[in-house]
């Protein structure tokens, strides 16, 4: 099981990486324009957070592979159920038991650049919302275009890993915090 989890990552790191790694340039590029024009033409007291930009970065590049990996790495027409029953998925087969890890894994660094990114999202709930409508839409979006079979299973997993990024969030503040250092 362990095995397929790390050779499912594998593949997807080298199929998609480098492309998820350059859209997050081109994306941190973007934004470092949009907020100098911004600060130029618009409003020139505007403080700018520096810190962010590698936040930003990392979030683009976690999109990408999360889009790759859930819908444009999959043959439209190719899946066509849905499973609405809770519980319906969960087998004891490694392949199973691999599938609900990853969607877990999937979903912890949601969880964790959320809150960092947008500061109003800084609730456990707001986040798990957050991490629910995220995995109903690529769900959806899924079963419609039959790139992937709708589950229930997979938006509690993906809400798990939600959950699990939020804790990991809470702990590196408290780390900051009880070291006195300024991440995040």
């Amino acid at each position: 099981m362990k095995a397929l989890i790390i050779e499912d990552f594998t593949e997807f790191i080298i199929e998609y990486g480098f492309r998820g790694i350059l859209l997050g340039m081109g994306i941190v590029l973007i934004y470092i324009a949009i907020l100098w024009c911004v600060k130029k033409f618009h409003n020139p007291q505007m403080k700018i957070r520096a810190s962010l930009i590698p936040v930003i970065y990392i979030f683009s590049v976690y999109c990408y592979l999360v889009l790759e990996i859930a819908y444009f790495s999959r043959e439209p027409g190719s899946r066509t159920r849905a499973d609405l029953m809770i519980g319906a998925t969960f087998q004891n087969t490694p392949r199973a038991i691999s599938y609900v890890i990853e969607n877990i894994i999937m979903m912890i660094p949601l969880g964790v650049l959320v809150p960092v990114l947008w500061k109003r999202i800084h609730t456990v709930w707001r986040c798990l919302a957050v991490g629910f409508f995220t995995s109903l839409v690529i769900e959806i979006f899924q079963f419609v275009s039959e790139r992937g079979f709708f589950q229930t299973d997979d938006i509690i997993t993906n809400v798990f890993g939600t959950l699990i990024g939020y804790w990991i969030y809470l702990c590196i503040l408290k780390i900051r915090s009880k070291f006195n250092m300024n991440i995040i």
